[in-house]
Formats: structure tokens, sequence, C-alpha cells
């Protein structure tokens, strides 16, 4: 008898053992499916609008065309025209990475390796995380840091003009020299060089940097800047931010998924862009001292300042869009309008235009008001500039060409997609 108690003892207690474990499973599992659909907690953010207001608040939405937070009192929405920025607030790291690839749309990804060839190259960041692109795409690879004099050093090998990619050696005592040829290949922190139909293996150790030819675009697209927090810098064509995540879309042309705690900053400024087209012409006049014999103020007019096309043919100026029209300097003059109010810097890419083999020396100048804010020689063997200025809203913005010659002769410069930004 005392054995069947017993017997029945035992059951009852590996019974209830069964139980207990089923129930802590069951616990377990209630528990993990809790957490996986807990939602992502929305980031604290910092808007600031193009109007100078600063508003604090969750981030719930962001895309390329709007930004959406939660605020004290409820949620609100701002179209991404009327904003300049959304700061996250996250520190910037003790940037590590030795490589700094540059992109033919001005983009900069710091990073530790970057390997292949022209058709795809595949360059890799601190975070394993790896981007390709593909032919034309990489405009230049640095490879080490940079002092003072580097970095003016480095400035000048991009800003150089030539017609085949180039190795900028560093030599001893910082002596930075450059030699052309072709880049074939990149892996192992080595670069393959074709200089005159011989094959280079050169270490990175032995450089400063790698540039390739790339033919400057004529047109460009306003986009949305994303500043990381290692100090990469992407113009992005798309993004959207969901679920603790930014998404999105650069020159490559291809998805990148990062975490918002690897972002901080959203630039929206970069995309809010006025075309000079779109702006009011206060005046518009050809140099006064184009006298010629007979002159009875058609010619000033015809050789005045004026917007023409810049990649479309055949189709009238008033059916293009702003972003299409150029401004044209037949010869010297002066063109006259006045910032729009919430913009803050003029930029254009000025270049030499017309036909033949006569040159002038011409001064390039933009005046605010009456005070010269910049001025540009183009020398006679210059083929153009990058023109960035700041400016300040409502002011009056004179661009002025003048010439050596007094007869105007090679005196045609082409202002590209002039513009005013936030």
């Amino acid at each position: 008898m005392s054995g069947k108690k017993c017997q029945f003892g035992n059951r009852q207690y590996f019974a209830s053992r069964l139980l207990c474990r089923a129930a802590a499973l069951l616990v377990c599992l209630l528990c993990t499916k809790v957490l996986a659909q807990a939602p992502t907690q929305s980031p604290s953010v910092r808007l600031t609008t193009i109007d100078g207001e600063a508003v604090d608040g969750k981030l719930l939405a962001s895309d390329s065309q709007s930004v959406q937070l939660e605020v004290y009192g409820g949620e609100r929405q701002w179209e991404s025209q009327k904003v300049l920025k959304l700061d996250f607030g996250h520190k910037s790291e003790n940037n590590v990475s030795p490589l700094e690839l540059g992109l033919v749309d001005g983009s900069k990804l710091k990073g530790v390796k970057l390997v292949g060839k022209e058709e795809s190259w595949q360059f890799g960041d601190s975070s394993d995380t790896s981007q390709e692109f593909g032919a034309g795409v990489v405009r230049s690879l640095l490879v080490r840091n940079l002092t003072p004099d580097l970095a003016n050093a480095w400035k000048e090998a991009l800003q150089e003009p030539t017609e085949a990619d180039a190795l900028i050696l560093l030599r001893p005592g910082n002596v930075v020299d450059r030699v052309g040829g072709i880049i074939r290949e990149v892996k192992d922190g080595r670069v393959v060089f074709d200089l005159d139909g011989q094959a280079l293996d050169v270490a990175f150790e032995k450089l400063l940097g790698l540039i390739w030819f790339r033919k400057q675009k004529d047109r460009i697209k306003p986009k949305i800047e994303i500043e990381f927090t290692d100090g990469s810098s992407v113009f992005a064509e798309t993004l959207n931010v969901a679920q603790g995540n930014l998404t999105y879309r650069s020159i490559g042309g291809k998805d990148v998924l990062v975490p918002l705690s690897r972002i901080s900053i959203l630039n929206y400024a970069s995309a809010n862009v006025k075309w000079l087209a779109e702006v009011p012409v206060l005046s518009a006049v050809s140099d006064q001292r184009t006298e010629w014999k007979g002159d009875s103020g058609n010619i000033r007019k015809m050789m005045a300042p004026r917007f023409l096309s810049g990649n479309k043919q055949g189709i009238s100026i008033a059916s293009m869009s702003p972003e299409d029209l150029d401004l044209v300097f037949p010869s010297a003059g002066a063109f006259t309008f006045r910032v729009p109010e919430g913009f803050s810097r003029f930029r254009a890419r000025i270049e030499r235009s017309g036909g033949g083999n006569a040159r002038s020396e011409l001064t390039v100048e933009v005046w605010q008001d009456d005070q010269n804010i910049s001025r540009l020689v183009f020398g006679t063997g210059d083929e153009n500039a990058e023109l960035d200025v700041p400016v300040l809203s409502a002011k009056k913005i004179i661009l002025k060409v003048s010439s050596k010659s007094r007869l105007q002769v090679g005196s045609q410069l082409t202002w590209k997609q002039p513009r005013l930004t936030r």
C-alpha cells in the first residue's frame, strides 16, 4: 500500500514539473512575441525650418517629400521644401577609417577598403556595410588623413584639369607629385596602374590618393544630403525613415539601409533650390565700353546677358524648366537680381563658351549691393570654375563680367545652372 502511495505521489510530482515547464515555455514565447511586435521607439530630433523656427520632437516619419514629428500637444507635418535640416543630436565618432571615397556627385564616404575595377567597385566601411558602384561613379580615393598643407595639395589635385587618371604620390618631406595614366585595379591596399603600357603595382603607403578622370556633368539634380556620424556625407535621390532605420538611394542606384544611430543630420537645404531663371530680373546690360560704330542700341540689347537652353535644342525658352536654362554673357556685362527670402548661397559653374581660338582675360565678380563679395580671374587658358558664394536675403546681387579686350573678343561666358540654395 505504501508502495502504491509512493508511486502515485511520484506521478503527481512529475506531472506538476511538466506543467511548470510548459507554463514557463508559454510565458517565454508570449514575451518574445510581444517584444517582437513592440514598435521601435521614435528618435528625438530637432527640426529647423527655412524660416528659422526650431522644433523638438519625436520623429514619426521622414522621406523626400515631408517630415512628421510628434510634438507637445499632438503631431506636426512639414513639406520638405520648408525644412532646413533634421538634427539627430548624435555625436561624431572618432573616425579611424583610413579611406575617403569621393563620388562624382560630391558624396564622400569614409571606409576601410576599396576593391574592384572600373566596371564594379566594392567599398566597405568600419561597420561592415558594403556598397557597390558601377562605371563612371567613383571620382577619387583619399588614402590618408590630411594635414593643412596636404589638404590644400589634395584640393588642388582634384581641381587640376586632366585627361587621364592619376596617382597622387606623396614623397619625403610631404612633396606631392602627380602621375597620369589608367587605374586598372584596386585591392589589398594597392593599386595596379597603367603607365604608358607598363603595369605598376603601387602600395597605398606611397600615395596621397587616386583620382579618376571624369567628364564634368553638364546638369545637376539637387538632392538631400545625409551627414553620418563617421564624417561621411551622401547626396540621396530618395530616402525613407522606418523602424529605426534610414533607407536611401544614392548615385550608386541601389537602396542602402543604415540604423538611425549612425545619422547625424538630414540636410534638406541642399535640395531646396531656387533657379535663377525663376527670379525676377532687375537689369541685364552689356558693358558700356562696347561702342561699335553705328551702334543704335540694338547691338547692346543683343549682347546683354540672357537665359538660353543648357541641354535641349529646338525648344522654346518659355516652355522649358528653369533648371534647363543657363545664363549666357555674350560679352562683358552685368546681370542684376534680388535674393529671395530664405536663401543664403548663390551657386553656378562658369564655363568659357563660343567658338574660335581668340580668348581674352576675363574677370568675374559678384557684388552684394555696393560690396564685392567674390572675384575670379579667368586667364586665357582657363576653361571653367565652380562658384559658391554666401549671400543675404533681400539683397541686390550684381553678376559682372569684364574683359581686357576693348572689342570683347573671346569674352563669352556661360553660367551653368545658376541657382540659390537655403
